[in-house]
């Protein structure tokens, strides 16, 4: 029917009403796309952060999207996109230790975000923007799950379960499936 070009790789989408929420490796890290017409896409606004880094996933629900991104600071960023043309910074939160870490996927729920990173399996507090922490039974970052089957590569939730999917290093995929204990 139609496209449009990114001019880089497309890391991820997420689709909410009639837009395309894209994150890219691009100076603009997330690109939002009017896809109404799908004959003739087109660009309605974006968000560049400061410092860099690339935008690797994205999750929007409501008038928020959650972007993760990639070897950088500040790699968690929530926005409002209730006017795709004007995208704002609710809140950011460096979520790793220097620039080593990347948010390769993103859900949420209520007032929690799942993440999963090249190493983890995270959950962070979301309820109060200003005040974003992990939210694990000690609050202690070390408590998040380790992924067993390599890099963490994508999620998705039904019910009570997450179900993580994982790149280990003979490049054999692997499924977990977590739940609350």
């Amino acid at each position: 029917k139609g496209g449009y070009a990114v001019g880089n790789a497309v890391n991820s989408i997420h689709l909410k009403d009639n837009y395309a929420y894209i994150a890219t490796p691009n100076a603009e890290n997330m690109t939002i796309v009017d896809v109404g017409v799908p004959t003739s896409p087109t660009r309605v606004g974006g968000y560049t952060p400061a410092g860099g880094s690339n935008g690797k996933s994205i999750y929007v629900i409501g008038n928020t999207a959650y972007l993760g991104r990639t070897f950088g600071r500040n790699e968690f960023n929530i926005l409002n996109v209730g006017n795709p043309g004007a995208v704002g910074v609710i809140a950011n939160k460096d979520i790793g230790t220097g620039s080593a870490t990347s948010i390769n996927s993103i859900f949420t729920r209520d007032y929690l975000a799942f993440i999963i990173t090249n190493e983890k399996f995270e959950v962070w507090n979301i309820a109060d923007p200003s005040n974003i922490y992990p939210w694990t039974p000690g609050g202690q970052i070390s408590e998040f799950q380790n992924l067993p089957g390599g890099p963490g590569t994508t999620m998705d939730c039904e019910g009570n379960y997450m179900y993580v999917g994982s790149l280990p290093s003979n490049d054999k995929g692997f499924i977990s499936i977590i739940t609350s204990s």
